[in-house]
This record gives structure tokens, C-alpha cells and sequence, in this order.
């Protein structure tokens, strides 16, 4: 048996899930500002990310798409983007992508078996990926999110 217990704590997210200007307990759809802004889980399933992503392009209006993904969700982040392309009613080159890795540091918290010994917290890393999703002939670094 170890001697101590490990508990994981959520990495802070890359971006606010809420934007400062929204009522947090408000529906998900009432929300204006961030909605095109999407982080990936393994929890949620490769349909509902694609149904998401095209209402969004093509029901809302937004050209650009921001998707994060951290560690083991990065590989099903790739495989949204390939998949996308194919939902949208533009050609391949009507697509952008621009791809940016990084690391984030995630804390674990240590518990001791021992109740009288103090709780520690250790750091580690972790892969990140952000990935900007442009349609309809904008490019991929511009900061307009929404068609004029």
C-alpha cells in the first residue's frame, strides 16, 4: 500500500470558460461573447463537438473557431479537426488551421496516509494544443470572430 494518496487537481483552463461579461448561471446559449470559443474533453463525444462547431460556422455566423485540448484529449482535438472539413459546405482550401503547442503546468495535491503529516502539492506538465479554425477565406490569425 502507498504511503501517501495522490488527487489530481483540474489544470486551469487556457481561456475563462465564461466570458466577464456574461451571467455565469445563465444558460450555455445566452452566452454572446466566447461561444466560439470551444476546450476539448475525452468525456464528450466526436458528434457533439462536430454538430457544435458547424451550427456555430453556419447557424451563428462565426468564421473563426478557437479548440484547446490538454493531454490525452489532444489526439481526440485532432481528430475534430480533420473531421470538420468535411460537415462545412466550403472547399479544402476555404480552410485554415494554425496550430500552436505549449505545455501547462498542472498541481497535484499529496495526501499522507499519516493524518498528522502535512499536505503537499506537486507540479507536472502537461502537452497543450490550441488550434484556430478559420472558414470561409479568413484567415486564421485574425481576430474577427464573427462575419461583417
Amino acid at each position: 500500500m502507498s504511503p501517501f494518496t495522490r488527487i489530481k487537481l483540474k489544470p486551469q483552463r487556457p481561456v475563462p470558460t465564461v466570458h466577464p461579461a456574461s451571467n455565469v448561471t445563465g444558460p450555455r446559449s445566452s452566452h454572446k461573447e466566447g461561444k466560439n470559443v470551444i476546450c476539448v474533453t475525452r468525456s464528450t463525444k466526436l458528434g457533439a463537438y462536430l454538430r457544435r462547431c458547424k451550427s456555430l460556422i453556419l447557424d451563428d455566423g462565426y468564421s473563426v473557431l478557437h479548440l484547446y485540448a490538454l493531454g490525452a484529449a489532444i489526439p481526440h482535438l485532432l481528430l475534430l479537426v480533420t473531421s470538420l472539413p468535411e460537415c462545412l459546405p466550403y472547399g479544402p482550401q476555404d480552410i485554415r488551421n494554425e496550430i500552436i503547442t505549449g505545455t501547462t503546468t498542472c498541481v497535484d495535491e499529496i495526501h499522507p496516509q499519516n493524518e498528522e503529516e502535512d499536505i503537499e502539492t506537486k507540479a507536472r506538465n502537461k502537452s497543450s494544443v490550441k488550434i484556430i479554425v478559420s472558414s470561409g477565406g479568413h484567415n486564421a490569425g485574425t481576430e474577427s470572430s464573427k462575419k461583417a
